[in-house]
């Protein structure tokens, strides 16, 4: 949740809504979204099974995307976040989706 959003996420999508209002500012449809997806500084990170996604948290418009084979989120520390795949563990940076991995 930020200070004027709520977010939602389900296997159908991701819905951002009004905190106040409860209406429905804007909605993401996808059969994807069905993991993490934490809030940092306006931005939403969302974890599926192939990438991982940055969203704008105002407009729902994506940022970037990552592509990764059976992705899950693990942590988010100073401006990183760390992804675990099958093979390896990834280190994103939440600005640019620059990474590196530990193999």
């Amino acid at each position: 949740m930020s200070n004027k959003r709520i977010y939602a996420i389900n296997k159908s999508g991701v819905y951002c809504l009004d905190k106040e209002t409860g209406r429905e500012v804007w909605k993401l449809i996808s059969n994807l979204c069905d993991y993490y997806m934490p809030v940092v500084d306006g931005k939403l990170y969302i974890s599926t099974e192939d990438y991982i996604y940055c969203l704008d948290g105002e407009t729902g418009r994506e940022i970037w995307k990552f592509k990764l084979n059976s992705s899950s989120l693990l942590n988010i520390t100073d401006r990183k976040f760390y992804v675990k795949s099958e093979e390896y563990i990834y280190c994103l940076d939440i600005d640019s989706s620059d990474n590196f991995d530990f193999g």
